[in-house]
């Protein structure tokens, strides 16, 4: 039975400046931190092709490179995610107009484990 291990982090911090008595800003900040999936026992193995020796049992080496085992099924990965927004009341009443935009990265090696 394998012992696949994950951590991630997540960062996030906020705030809101009113500019104006009808325009208010917000800026917001979100950092996630998607370390490798790694195995208790050391066990996972990769396909390094810039590996040219130490080869994994009888696998050998080739033009392909070599498998090792041990580290992460994928490196790290650090993916920012800033965020900005407004609220606008443009004549003190009622309706108010909002809008924002935020980067967001997805990480694709966690997806193709499924």
């Amino acid at each position: 039975m394998r012992g696949n291990r994950v951590s991630n982090t997540f960062f996030y911090a906020q705030d809101d400046w009113r500019i104006t008595s009808t325009l208010t800003l917000n800026i917001g900040y979100r950092e996630e931190i998607a370390f490798g999936v790694s195995e208790v026992d050391g066990i996972l193995s990769n396909l390094n092709i810039g590996l040219t020796t130490t080869p994994l049992g009888g696998a050998g080496t080739g033009p392909l490179g070599a498998f090792y085992t041990g580290g992460s099924y994928f490196k790290d990965n650090y993916n920012p995610g800033p965020r900005f927004g407004f609220a606008w009341n443009p004549k003190h009443g009622k309706t108010v107009i909002r809008g924002g935009y935020y980067y967001c990265v997805i990480n694709h090696d966690i997806l193709k484990m499924f």
